[in-house]
């Protein structure tokens, strides 16, 4: 396990319907296990580029709206397109 990266998790989907884009018939198909990845608040901060403020969160463990500051190179104007 890596420490602040993230968890797997196996989640079971329902059976559903679908369609054979061969024969455009109606089929069924089975009930299956998937793995699903939902990555860390750490690792998404570093993706998307947002800060995290420690200050933004308030005493209650809750978030604050300043908790979503973006770098200065994403702000609106900041970046020219020539």
């Amino acid at each position: 396990m890596i420490s602040r990266f993230g968890k797997f998790y196996v989640k079971d989907k329902s059976e559903r319907r679908g369609r054979n884009p061969w024969t455009r018939g109606d089929m069924m198909f089975g009930s299956r296990r998937v793995v699903i990845f939902r990555c860390s608040t750490v690792l998404r901060e570093k993706i998307t580029g947002r800060v995290r403020d420690e200050e933004s969160i308030d005493k209650k463990g809750g978030k604050n709206e300043t908790n979503n500051k973006r770098p200065a190179s994403c702000k609106e104007g900041s970046s020219k397109i020539k």
